[in-house]
């Protein structure tokens, strides 16, 4: 929240400095639930619920990307283990 008898440049130091901390704090969290997520990818599921994008919905599409793409590398795998 922004204190009026901050200067512009204070306030945002401070905003800044929240939303350090929140997200240190989320990037705990999802380390100690051994998510897998990267900080990146982390950031992009915050924005995308910020956006509205319902939470669940968005787990479970996660889950199906990291399936597929572990098929995948299985995949690949398994041609490369068989080739000649």
């Amino acid at each position: 929240m922004m204190d009026p008898s901050m200067n512009p440049i204070e306030n945002l130091h401070q905003n800044n400095n929240s939303v350090d901390v929140f997200f240190d704090s989320i990037n705990q969290m999802s380390n100690l639930l051994n998510t897998g997520l990267s900080e990146e990818q982390l950031s992009i599921v915050i924005e995308l619920l910020n956006y509205g994008v319902n939470a669940e919905q968005l787990a479970r599409l996660i889950i199906q990307l990291r399936n597929k793409a572990q098929h995948d590398h299985q995949m690949i795998n398994f041609m490369f283990d068989n080739i000649n």
